[in-house]
């Protein structure tokens, strides 16, 4: 019997850029002679053209070993950055991190056809990212792993050029072609015979769609569409005013007609002959009279029962406003300031004049407050809660004149004399045009998602804004040069522009003018210009269009010289020549995924891929065997690892066979796979699973628990049985982490040939830089060169030495640089240093306050619901905050806790000045505006007692937490620091928390806990380390740590039956 798996070592070079090579009838079903072919079972079946190294190994691990542990890091994804416009399915453009944790639909290619295709996004790594800029002035930003579909194009005078190395090529390869550097050779017997090495031109190319046909499906009025195009070019929108400068013809009479048709008229400006203001067609004069009259008596009739102003409490009790103010400051009375004028309440009034009463007595403030306090405690406690009612009947009071202001038709959030906007201004104001000036000038998002024929509308009035079409005589040429072209000073709305055009199949070239400062559209091809006049023309500039087109329609017939563009190209796509390819600073990157593998920008990009979707469809259609894949949660199950199997086989349903749901492939009753949630803590979901050819895929590994692991591990029973684990290795103690123990194959950085060379192991068994090479690496302050710089002004010492230990340099992998960067940032022996660099799980301590494997506990907890099922389940939970305020240089940190769910954390740094303790009280405000008032735990320590009066002061109720002070267990803790951090630990312990996804923050807070270190006294007293040792182990305050403790305690503790 032939072996299941095989011994295939064709070199990884030759299989990552293997393609569909060959040939499978449609009606193919038998694909078992890939059963030992993973890799090639994707690039010709699955018509994958592009696997990574990483994708390759993982593939011929699980065709070769029993168990594969892979412990998967970020960094080597396909990204782009954070900023980077993506064009969805519905035409809308939106920034990457926008689309971070969201699931969307992009448009790619298949077959030369413009499809739909599903796609998710996720936070990559701060990166050194590259702008690639083609001969047409298009531009993205990606990182350096980036694939795009390139080529060279060699030619000897531009004619018969050679096309060559068409295929995917990261970003970084195609800017080492730009610049010279590592091109392939090529056969000179290609050429034409007679031309020299040295007159031959080496070009680097790369695919842009042909066309992007992506329309929406929404309408707007027509003479919105048309007055939005006129504003956006001859528009003055700076101020509230709005402006149209234009002579008198065909577009100023038909924008005349769009304003009258929104009540609105023009207006001749004095200072402009050709400037005209729209106004609102009946201005009705004296209405900022009767607006005040109406408004303040709404406020009036809000006030009258409940509240006094300090006017006419001066007024009724014949008191000096001198008196009343050194009254309520003396008595500690606050008002509230509501549109310029101060308010009591009727509680605070009566108070008031007791505390009067008192004055005259004892004729100082300060025997007065004595009386005043003792009087009677009863009414002092009656007079706290008004503050708080104050507050509310305040809220109430802003809701009701809103509402008034809402039906006189003044704008809400204008002062209390603010005019009505006219309707020109308000569509204007819908769209974000309002108050720009001609630099910020940008498209509305509406015009992304209009239909094609409105599109068009907007674009032929764009044009007979700022647009032109001429004909120019040339004595050098038999015929006249032909140009449409648009100009503005905002570079976004030209590159916004050049991208519409493209869905209409229209290429047109961007630049700029630096002599004007302007940015320019313009198009030479007729081929354009004749797909522009048919699709788009220019109202108001007939003659000119129909003068170019004439010459357009000549040039045409002649015989066209760039065959070459669609020479070798993916259908639908053509060739452009990279104009350059620069490197930028470090910037945050998105990792997108779809299932075509590829997605259309400006560009045809390719985007990064799981290798578990793969495997399953390799499984059940070459393997012929049972594939049964987990996570910790539904949503993973369902949304990553399956969402991308569903789409791999979608795509090949034809080939493949078998039928497919959401959660399940099957060819028949042995070839098949599903997938469920591990979310279980017993072992009972692999109850009975034993197989022949069974493949087991146990996603995000670090958040299985040890029951479902054992299980899944009791299942591997057979010689053809194979498990595969993917997860970051977060924390040690996991089942996945011990897994790994037992077997895994550890490659750490100082194994890769880029570093190898510069690091020798010491005795603390750290490596470090070779000291013989510190002097050749480093600058006078420590810092690592970067390679260019190494060895000056002894450049050529370092060179030979870099020659004599054969160092190589692998573009885009690991290198000193990053190392020696994470060794500072993060410190030998971090958690970051242990999983990145060294390969190993990081260790909890057993000195840990709070372990990593708790917190991660928590977080599996949380991913076991959707956010909007805990927050119905916490619906009747009021928020708690916690507020660790910086001091000396550390930074302020708030956290938000709602029942037993940590919600967020966050940090804010801190500028050293009398200001601090304010602005971290605002942290405390700004939240409490967006998620609701709730308690706060305030550090009532130094600055914080600032902080916290500032807050109680907002009304706001507040608690000061001294950790120094005794615990309530004074047997069992040292302080009430001690006690609440073991309070919090118990929770985590006993699974009673839950932490929601902290972002930037979920490492930072996991580090803060698992550094927090915990002893215990002489007395047998669980006691906290001092603060000092642990910043020296972090590097840093545990800011975040200290302000989740805080909240969890700013109110009385949570019952754990909210849980059971």
């Amino acid at each position: 019997m032939p072996l299941l798996y095989g011994n295939d070592l064709t070199p990884k070079s030759v299989r990552i850029v293997k393609k569909n090579t060959l040939a499978l009838s449609n009606n193919a079903k038998d694909f078992s002679n890939y059963s030992s072919k993973p890799v090639e079972f994707a690039h010709e079946v699955l018509g994958i053209p592009y696997l990574t190294p990483d994708t390759i190994s993982i593939l011929e691990s699980v065709c070769n070993n029993k168990v594969t542990n892979v412990q998967a890091s970020h960094g080597v994804g396909k990204c782009v950055d954070k900023n980077a416009q993506i064009m969805l399915s519905s035409g809308l453009e939106v920034s990457a991190h926008c689309l971070v944790s969201r699931n969307f639909e992009l448009t790619t290619l298949v077959n030369g056809c413009v499809v739909t295709t599903h796609a998710k996004a996720e936070w990559n790594m701060k990166e050194v990212v590259y702008e690639v800029e083609t001969e047409t002035g298009k531009k993205i930003i990606r990182n350096a792993n980036h694939p795009l579909f390139g080529a060279l194009k060699r030619s000897a005078d531009g004619s018969h050029p050679l096309i060559s190395e068409n295929d995917w090529h990261s970003v970084l390869e195609l800017k080492n072609w730009l610049e010279g550097r590592d091109l392939p050779k090529y056969e000179y017997s290609k050429f034409v015979s007679g031309v020299t090495k040295k007159s031959r031109k080496v070009s680097v190319l790369c695919a842009v769609p042909e066309e992007v046909p992506v329309f929406g499906d929404k309408e707007l009025p027509l003479h919105h569409v048309k007055m939005i195009a006129y504003l956006i070019g001859d528009g003055g929108l700076t101020n509230n005013a709005v402006t149209f400068t234009q002579e008198d013809n065909k577009q100023l009479a038909e924008f005349r007609e769009c304003v009258e048709l929104e009540d609105c008229k023009l207006m001749r400006a004095s200072s402009n002959h050709y400037t005209y203001r729209v106004v609102k067609a009946s201005k009705v004069y004296g209405q900022r009279k009767r607006n005040q009259k109406s408004l303040g008596q709404a406020m009036l009739d809000l006030t009258c029962n409940h509240h006094i102003s300090t006017n006419e409490m001066c007024k009724r009790y014949k008191m000096s406003q001198g008196v009343l103010h050194a009254s309520m400051s003396a008595s500690g009375i606050e008002g509230t300031v509501f549109y310029g004028r101060t308010y009591l309440s009727n509680v605070q009034a009566e108070a008031l004049l007791l505390y009067r009463d008192c004055l005259a007595l004892d004729k100082t403030h300060e025997k007065a407050k004595k009386r005043f306090f003792s009087v009677s405690p009863k009414y002092i406690c009656q007079l706290r809660e008004s503050r708080a009612s104050l507050w509310l009947l305040e809220k109430q009071k802003r809701e009701a004149l809103k509402q008034k202001k809402l039906d006189m038709g003044i704008k809400v959030g204008q002062n209390l004399n603010g005019s009505i906007s006219s309707k020109v201004q308000t569509i204007l104001r819908n769209h974000g045009l309002l108050s720009k000036h001609s630099r910020e000038k940008l498209i509305p998002d509406v015009v992304f998602e209009l239909s094609r024929s409105q599109m068009a509308v907007f674009l032929n009035r764009l044009f007979s804004t700022d647009g032109w079409a001429c004909v120019t005589k040339q004595k050098s040429r038999s015929q006249p040069s032909i140009e449409i072209g648009f100009c503005s000073i905002s570079e976004q709305l030209v590159r916004q522009v050049q991208r519409l055009l493209l869905r209409f199949g229209i290429h047109a070239r961007v630049s700029k003018k630096t002599k004007v400062n302007a940015w320019i559209l313009w198009m030479h091809s007729s081929q354009d210009i004749l797909k522009f006049i048919d699709e788009i023309g220019i109202y108001g500039k007939e003659e000119a269009i129909a003068k170019v087109r004439a010459v357009a329609v000549t040039k045409s017939s002649a015989k066209q010289s760039q065959k070459w563009r669609y020479n070798g190209a993916p259908d639908g796509t053509r060739w452009e020549q990279i104009k350059s390819i620069k490197e930028l600073p470090p910037s945050e990157t998105v990792a997108i995924e779809t299932g075509t593998h590829t997605y259309l920008t400006d560009f045809f990009e390719h985007n990064s891929h799981l290798s578990g979707a793969i495997l399953i469809l390799y499984w059940v259609f070459a393997v012929r065997g049972l594939c049964i894949t987990t996570a910790p949660t539904e949503r993973q199950v369902k949304q990553i690892l399956w969402s991308e199997a569903r789409k791999s086989y979608g795509l090949n349903k034809h080939k493949l066979g078998g039928r497919a749901g959401e959660l399940f492939i099957n060819l028949n009753e042995d070839a098949r796979a599903f997938g469920f949630t591990s979310r279980s803590t017993d072992s009972n979901g692999f109850q009975g699973i034993h197989k022949d050819k069974l493949l087991l895929i146990v996603d995000e590994a670090c958040g299985i628990s040890p029951q479902v692991d054992e299980g899944a591990d009791s299942c591997l029973v057979g010689s053809n049985n194979r498990m595969l684990r993917i997860g970051n290795p977060l924390a040690d103690g996991t089942p996945f982490a011990i897994a790994c123990k037992r077997s895994h194959i550890r490659i750490p950085a100082w194994t890769h040939p880029n570093v190898a060379w510069a690091y020798q192991r010491e005795s603390d068994g750290i490596h470090r830089i070779k000291p013989e090479l510190r002097e050749h690496l480093f600058d006078e302050n420590g810092k690592v060169l970067d390679r260019e710089n190494w060895g000056k002004p002894a450049q050529t010492v370092m060179a030979e030495y870099l020659e004599s230990v054969e160092a190589i340099e692998i573009k885009g992998a690991i290198s000193v640089e990053w190392i020696e960067n994470a060794r500072i940032k993060y410190g030998e022996g971090s958690a970051f240093w242990e999983s990145r660099v060294e390969a190993r799980f990081p260790l909890d301590s057993g000195q840990s306050i709070i372990p990593r494997r708790y917190f991660l506990m928590a977080r599996v907890k949380f991913d076991q619901l959707t956010p909007s099922e805990w927050r119905e389940k916490l619906s009747f939970h009021t928020p708690r905050y916690g507020l660790d305020v910086g001091d000396g240089g550390d930074a302020h940190a708030l956290s938000r806790w709602q029942g037993s769910v940590l919600w967020s954390v966050r940090s804010q740094p801190t500028l050293g000045d009398e200001l601090d303790t304010g602005r971290a009280a605002g942290m405390v405000l700004a939240d409490m505006k967006q998620h609701g008032d709730g308690a706060v735990g305030v550090d009532n320590v130094g600055v914080g007692a600032g902080s916290l009066d500032i807050i109680k002061r907002s009304n706001i109720l507040a608690r000061g937490i001294r950790w120094g002070l005794p615990a309530s267990d004074t047997e069992r803790f040292a302080n009430l620091k001690a006690e609440q951090f073991w309070e919090v630990r118990e929770a985590l312990e006993k699974r009673e928390l839950a932490i929601a996804p902290l972002g930037d923050y979920e490492e930072e807070l996991m580090e803060d806990w698992a550094n927090t270190f915990y002893e215990e006294t002489a007395r047998g007293q669980i006691k906290i380390e001092n603060k000092t040792k642990t910043k020296q182990r972090l590097g840093r305050s545990p800011n975040c740590g200290d302000a989740a403790i805080y909240g969890y305690h700013a109110s009385p503790p949570i019952s754990p039956l909210f849980f059971t």
